[in-house]
């Protein structure tokens, strides 16, 4: 069991391969696009604080991959793109909110090769912001709430985020390699600098 400063406990039931050793993310040719096909996504966490309270903007996925799963805002970038810019852009896009791109703070950058699914492979850059204009909207492509961060429903999450989103969230920058396999699993997680 980890234990978070900030977060809580979190179940580490999967532990990477090997926390030492140093794997390249790849080399990248463009924003939005790097070696082997593989593409770039952006999400970004929202906080804010209510009487005390501090709470992570999250929702339930309505399309693509991982429908029915809870995410943050994001999506994948445009060509040449920069993640920042994505990041940005899908918050507008997916929950009706403008973040500045000065407060975004860059907490982790995981590749995530999909076994035997080579064409869903991505590299996902994960953002942190605290401010944002605007005010919630529905969209056909996130149903978007705000959680109380210590209740965030790992459970109903991606498989990966509770072995890196509850570091990356208490200040650790996180890169790591995290294969999924056929049925969402994670089937090995590497983490690289900063990962434990």
């Amino acid at each position: 069991m980890w234990v978070s400063k900030a977060w809580g406990s979190v179940d580490k039931s999967i532990a990477p391969l090997d926390p030492t050793q140093k794997m390249p993310l790849g080399e990248s040719l463009e924003p939005g696009r790097y070696s082997g096909g593989v593409f770039d996504v952006a999400v970004t966490y929202l906080f804010r604080e209510v009487a005390g309270r501090h709470e992570v903007l999250l929702g339930e996925k309505l399309t693509g991959i991982g429908v029915g799963k809870i995410v943050a805002p994001g999506g994948k970038s445009e060509p040449h793109e920069a993640p920042e810019a994505t990041a940005v852009r899908e918050m507008l896009e997916e929950v009706g909110v403008l973040v500045d791109i000065k407060d975004l703070t860059h907490i982790a950058t995981i590749r995530y090769p999909f076994i035997g699914r080579p064409e869903l492979s991505q590299r996902s850059f994960a953002y942190r912001a605290r401010s944002f204009t605007g005010t919630l909207l529905a969209s056909s492509e996130l149903a978007a709430t705000w959680w109380p961060v210590a209740d965030i429903p790992f459970d109903r999450m991606w498989a990966d985020a509770a072995l890196w989103l509850p570091r990356a969230l208490d200040g650790n920058f996180v890169e790591a390699t995290i294969s999924i396999g056929a049925k969402d699993e994670v089937v090995d997680a590497l983490f690289h600098s900063g990962g434990l």
